[in-house]
């Protein structure tokens, strides 16, 4: 009977190998071929990382700051009447540009897993890329109070902050952009609705692969067309926003939750939105850059093909990701420079 289960366990072995080889082979880039492509990579359910203690800096080591950037613990309040609190981390380059603006960016992990810490590298490069001042948010995630509308009131605060220093970090007010990565550019997506709503007007939005719509979790794994195979999964996707809504009403959701339900796109700034092809947030992506070009909001769609969810961070030395990394430098650039 061992035997028997044994070959048997085997036999799935190898055919779930021969499965991923051929997946891989068929839809991935080249250079985002690495050992992660290829084993059974999947984001645990949030359920499970839901357990993950509140205090996360041992769990996700914090990045290397960028070489020509320093950083600095930011611990403040909104200016707002609701004072409401925030931390984040604040980079700055050692020589400006002549580009007059700042950048707020938000975490990715879900709204379950990350820091700041995780994303100094990216943050770090962007300050250094474009000569400014970037200030890369600490919100809680949904296991420790995060969860909707907690963590965007603390991202809004961020942004209301920044806004209020530009004199004292000698940049624009005006020249501000939002951006992220993941579920953090579905924050900042959020942010940016919020703040054209109150009229507190950002001037840039710049989302890689962000997790715009909790809908998508109505759909079956067969509709994600093929899509959302390796890391960022089906399940993943419904954990999460299972995780970030438990507080809300889903049939009567309240505004920024879902940032693809919005309406009134027409109030938005210029938007520069990144995805893979085989990211399971391609299509709502795809459908948000629509819906924002139709409404006459200057719009760039960035594809990449073959690339999964996250591979800019798993292989972020490939030309796929960074000719991504790329577009999203530039297009911040011509975004503050207009």
């Amino acid at each position: 009977m061992k035997k028997l289960l044994g070959t048997v366990a085997l036999a799935s072995s190898v055919a779930y190998v021969l499965k991923r080889h051929t997946y891989v082979t068929n839809h991935v880039a080249y250079d985002l071929r690495n050992i992660y492509s290829y084993l059974p990579l999947a984001i645990p359910s949030p359920r499970i990382m839901g357990m993950i203690p509140a205090s996360q800096a041992t769990v996700i080591p914090e990045r290397q700051l960028v070489t020509g950037t320093t950083k600095r613990s930011i611990v403040g309040n909104s200016p707002d009447a609701d004072k409401q609190p925030f931390e984040a981390i604040l980079i700055e380059p050692e020589h400006r540009s002549d580009l007059d603006g700042a950048v707020l960016w938000i975490h990715g992990g879900g709204h379950v897993v990350g820091t700041a810490g995780i994303d100094v590298d990216r943050a770090s490069y962007l300050a250094f890329q474009l000569g400014i001042p970037v200030l890369s948010v600490d919100y809680h995630q949904s296991n420790a109070g995060g969860q909707f509308p907690g963590d965007h009131n603390e991202c809004y605060a961020a942004l209301r902050w920044l806004q209020s220093r530009a004199d004292e970090m000698n940049f624009n007010p005006q020249k501000i952009a939002v951006s992220g990565s993941s579920a953090g550019r579905g924050l900042a997506a959020g942010i940016v609705q919020r703040a054209a709503d109150e009229g507190n007007d950002v001037a840039f939005q710049a989302l890689v692969y962000p997790m715009l719509d909790h809908e998508t979790t109505y759909r079956s794994r067969e509709n994600d067309k093929g899509r959302g195979k390796i890391t960022w999964t089906h399940n993943a996707n419904v954990g999460a926003w299972e995780t970030y809504l438990r507080d809300v009403d889903r049939d009567n959701l309240p505004a920024y939750a879902s940032p693809a339900q919005y309406e009134p796109v027409e109030k938005l700034p210029a938007t520069w939105i990144g995805v893979g092809d085989i990211d399971l947030f391609f299509e709502e992506d795809k459908a948000y850059a629509e819906r924002l070009s139709a409404a006459g909001v200057e719009t760039e769609f960035y594809i990449a093909d073959g690339m999964y969810h996250g591979a800019d961070a798993l292989a972020p030395e490939s030309p796929t990701a960074q000719k991504m990394v790329d577009s999203l430098i530039a297009a911040i650039r011509r975004g503050l420079s207009s």
